[in-house]
């Protein structure tokens, strides 16, 4: 069967818009996790001022360079608690005797935490470039101004293994901290103030299961007798 038969075969193209909106889906999941680590309004974020002969500079930290995911029950008192890294955690950086600026190198005790947060805000981005890439792509093979479309849907099994290899690392990295889906927590930690990461992770592993063991397997049998229209 042709290119041009697959793509006007009604199933496939069923196919390549439920890819697109797939794609959509994850991208949001992707950016409420990245959002969540580093938003771009952070009343809570470190900020650090320093004056030279420039004059007064700020150095800002992002959220998840300032915030820890856990805390003590008493700490977690308040909604919208933030719980600081110890504020030796952040050292000057010093250029010909002077200090220029701060950057963040967490203390034995919140090295830790400091590297499940960079791991998790690591692999966030990962999954919203990689998605937004997809689906840039997807939109162009759907509507015909990319190279390579047919072959994009043939080896899309690919793209949701790597999926489901992002956000189980998501899922695994939240649940290896200490307490972090104790209610106190999840009522009053600033991370879970707005959206519950966790409740993202899991959402985006368990969407990229459906979609691997669901979607694929419906069209594996559906174009079991046209294989060069298999996605």
């Amino acid at each position: 069967m042709s290119q041009k038969q697959c793509f006007e075969n009604s199933h496939l193209a069923a196919r390549t818009f439920y890819v697109n909106i797939l794609y959509v889906v994850i991208v949001l999941l992707a950016a409420l996790s990245v959002g969540t680590l580093s938003p771009v309004d952070c009343n809570e974020c470190k900020v650090l001022n320093i004056t030279d002969d420039d004059g007064p500079r700020t150095t800002t930290f992002p959220r998840y360079q300032s915030c820890k995911l856990n805390g003590s029950e008493s700490a977690l008192a308040q909604e919208g608690t933030c719980i600081p890294f110890d504020a030796q955690s952040y050292a000057p950086v010093v250029e010909y005797n002077v200090v220029t600026g701060y950057k963040f190198e967490p203390t034995v005790g919140d090295k830790e935490a400091a590297d499940s947060l960079q791991v998790l805000f690591n692999i966030s981005v990962a999954a919203l470039v990689i998605n937004s890439l997809l689906f840039v792509y997807s939109v162009g093979c759907h509507w015909g101004y990319m190279y390579g479309r047919q072959m994009f849907l043939q080896y899309r099994t690919l793209f949701s293994l790597t999926n489901i290899g992002l956000f189980s690392g998501l899922v695994g990295w939240l649940n290896s901290v200490d307490n972090i889906d104790e209610s106190f927590n999840l009522k009053n930690n600033v991370y879970f103030e707005d959206i519950n990461m966790s409740a993202v992770a899991i959402s985006g592993l368990v969407l990229c299961l459906l979609d691997i063991l669901v979607a694929n397997y419906v069209v594996h049998f559906m174009y079991k007798e046209s294989k060069d229209c298999r996605a």
